[in-house]
């Protein structure tokens, strides 16, 4: 049995919409609707109910891995810049004890 056969055939409909749930992956809005919701401080959802892009499962699990893919390289990014911000600063004060800067 496929991954798409054990997905109840359900979510291939419009969900009513609940403000306690998170953003889930069967509701993906079109991309103008879309870059509208999403902000720096995350997403904000519309007060209507636009209509969905597409209904195809097959679309949404690809923008599901698409997004999953984005999310990873964006912790390991923000890890990466951490450790060589940290590295700078150690540097500047080493420079500065070494050279007896202010």
């Amino acid at each position: 049995m496929s991954e798409e056969e054990n997905i109840p055939k359900d979510n291939l409909k419009e969900q009513p919409r609940d403000s306690n749930k998170e953003f889930e992956y069967e509701n993906i809005p079109h991309p103008f609707v879309f870059d509208k919701m999403v902000t720096i401080n995350g997403i904000n959802r519309p007060d209507n109910n636009p209509p969905l892009r597409s209904y195809d499962i097959s679309i949404q699990q690809d923008l599901a891995a698409y997004v999953h893919t984005i999310k990873g390289s964006t912790f390991i990014i923000e890890s990466r810049l951490e450790l060589l911000n940290n590295k700078a600063k150690n540097i500047i004060n080493f420079l500065k004890k070494e050279y007896h800067l202010e």
